[in-house]
């Protein structure tokens, strides 16, 4: 503090409202260089033990990230559509009243019939990744074979309103799993004309015309 012997009483007053006021702003200019210091060495560093805390509790792998899969339109699939370099060979045909007309509906053995997926012509043992709604980071899959649908997989999402369907596999792999991950190869089992992949859709277990989004993230898999 500057000495003020001799000074008026309002003048001292003064000055030392200056002194305090310069104190002051030291003392903010040293906080902000403190949080600065803290943001660049201690933020980052409790970022990491964060994320591998989070990684621990959900998976049990620290450093586990959430796959970048596709993010895709909702929209519904149209025949032709390309789905990477795949084509959409058959699309969803509810056929809901073949009496009155049959234009939602798929001619099979002579007959208007239902096709309650979309087909996409994938070769034999071709990989198919286990999807998300982009907060389930876990599946569950049940494998089944009939004469029809052949090797299948139903793949319910943990914690999620949807669910999936895969037919006519060449091998499905039972379990717990995590999006991104590979569950099942396509084939050419069942009543099948020629390797493909069929592929449903549920929404809170009704069926409904597959997405795009969906059925590109269990094509593609994951992405950089």
């Amino acid at each position: 503090m500057k000495l003020t012997k001799g000074l008026s009483p309002e003048k001292q007053w003064e000055i030392e409202q200056t002194e305090r006021d310069r104190y002051r702003r030291g003392d903010i200019l040293a906080a902000i260089v403190c949080f600065l210091v803290l943001a660049i060495v201690a933020v980052p560093r409790f970022n990491s033990w964060a994320d591998a805390a989070i990684a621990w509790a959900w998976m049990g792998t620290p450093g586990f990230r959430f796959p970048q899969l596709p993010q895709g339109e909702e929209r519904a699939l149209k025949r032709g559509d390309m789905v990477s370099v795949y084509e959409v060979s058959a699309p969803f045909l509810p056929c809901e009243d073949p009496a009155k007309s049959t234009e939602d509906c798929r001619t099979w053995e002579g007959r208007p019939r239902a096709h309650y997926g979309v087909d996409v012509a994938l070769p034999i043992g071709t990989p198919l990744y286990i999807p998300s709604d982009g907060r389930a980071i876990e599946a569950e899959i049940t494998c089944s074979s009939s004469s029809v649908g052949g090797n299948a997989a139903l793949i319910e999402l943990s914690g999620s309103k949807f669910s999936f369907r895969a037919l006519h596999l060449d091998k499905c792999m039972p379990g717990t799993k995590r999006a991104g991950e590979i569950y099942a190869l396509s084939g050419n089992t069942g009543y099948s004309t020629g390797p493909h992949l069929h592929w449903e859709e549920y929404r809170d277990e009704a069926l409904q015309d597959p997405s795009f989004r969906y059925l590109e993230q269990t094509i593609v898999g994951a992405i950089e």
